[in-house]
């Protein structure tokens, strides 16, 4: 994830983004977060834990942790040594010695008491969010699950034990949500306003497209809400025959909404012809309520060069272009 998407997606500066992104990354790889909505829960949780990245380390001496035997502090000083460090607040020295140990097992270090007998590296970014990375995949392994099924709710009681903060962590996940695949490929792949959205919106959509399609990354743009008229918006989409070569396999575009949306038709054409006329309409036509946890999706023509949605409604839709094979 580049810094500029990591500052929208946690909600600090640019500089702090810049300063972590590349550990940030590293670690939500090491997760398995690899998903929009494990990305997502990631930063919502995260965010939360860290107020934004603001603190890699509790505020607090750690004095309260002092002669915890439920956290390992066993030996005078533990509460202060094994204090919470790292966005997620790694804590006690049973938790310092278990993420060693799944350190030392994945080649990170080479003694697995590195961290017992070096903890405040934990409050470094390197090591910080490798932390996380061993609580969200070794201590919760239930996140991704819950990530994957949308339940805030239960990856909040996994990690606080309760819902402390929900609100603040449930904002947090549904902005992250709306910035869809940029979260994966660090692109600005949201669209804005207008019946017809402008053209140079277009052009920087379609340079997305066009970018993180040969990878075989799903791509997913925002369309944003109009509750009160029907609008249309218009995504750019590259040809496999075009800018994109050498695709053997099928791409479909899908549709999915937060809330009921009504849909007018979702459809796959050429571009405006020369004589300024629209070219064949292939997809998903006709009036009908696209509602929460549906997906409708349809196979892209060979000649498709963008699609075109009409709808109204008080949500954001995401239309996503998939693929059932690898590019070459």
């Amino acid at each position: 994830m580049n810094g500029a998407t990591l500052a929208l997606a946690m909600g600090c500066s640019p500089a702090v983004a810049a300063k972590y992104s590349t550990d940030f990354t590293r670690a939500l790889v090491t997760a398995q977060c690899t998903t929009v909505d494990r990305v997502a829960m990631w930063c919502a949780q995260i965010g939360h834990e860290s107020a934004g990245l603001r603190y890699m380390e509790e505020i607090a001496s750690g004095q309260a942790y002092e002669g915890r035997r439920d956290l390992g502090n066993t030996q005078p000083g533990d509460g202060r040594r094994f204090k919470g460090r790292g966005p997620i607040q790694l804590t006690g020295r049973n938790n310092y010695g278990a993420f060693g140990r799944w350190a030392k097992n994945a080649g990170l270090v080479q003694d697995a008491n590195y961290f017992v007998n070096n903890p405040s590296v934990v409050a470094t970014s390197q090591w910080g969010f490798l932390a996380a990375a061993w609580y969200w995949t070794a201590a919760r392994p239930q996140l991704n699950r819950l990530a994957d099924a949308g339940d805030i709710v239960g990856a909040t009681r996994a990690i606080n034990g309760g819902t402390n903060g929900i609100n603040d962590r449930r904002r947090r996940w549904n902005d992250c949500r709306r910035l869809g695949g940029a979260l994966l490929d660090g692109g600005v792949a949201a669209l804005h306003g207008g019946d017809e959205l402008d053209m140079a919106t277009l052009q920087e959509v379609a340079d997305i497209v066009r970018r993180y399609i040969p990878s075989g990354l799903t791509t997913t743009v925002t369309v944003p809400r109009s509750p009160d008229r029907v609008r249309t918006a218009t995504i750019p989409y590259a040809p496999r025959n075009g800018v994109i070569t050498g695709n053997e396999g099928t791409v479909f575009a899908s549709v999915t909404a937060g809330e009921p949306v009504e849909v007018h038709e979702i459809y796959a054409e050429r571009d405006w012809e020369a004589d300024g006329k629209r070219g064949e309409k292939v997809g998903l036509q006709g009036h009908y309520t696209l509602q929460p946890g549906d997906r409708q999706s349809f196979r892209m023509p060979d000649y498709a060069t963008q699609l075109s949605i009409a709808y109204q409604g008080d949500a954001e839709i995401y239309v996503s272009f998939e693929f059932d094979t690898q590019w070459k």
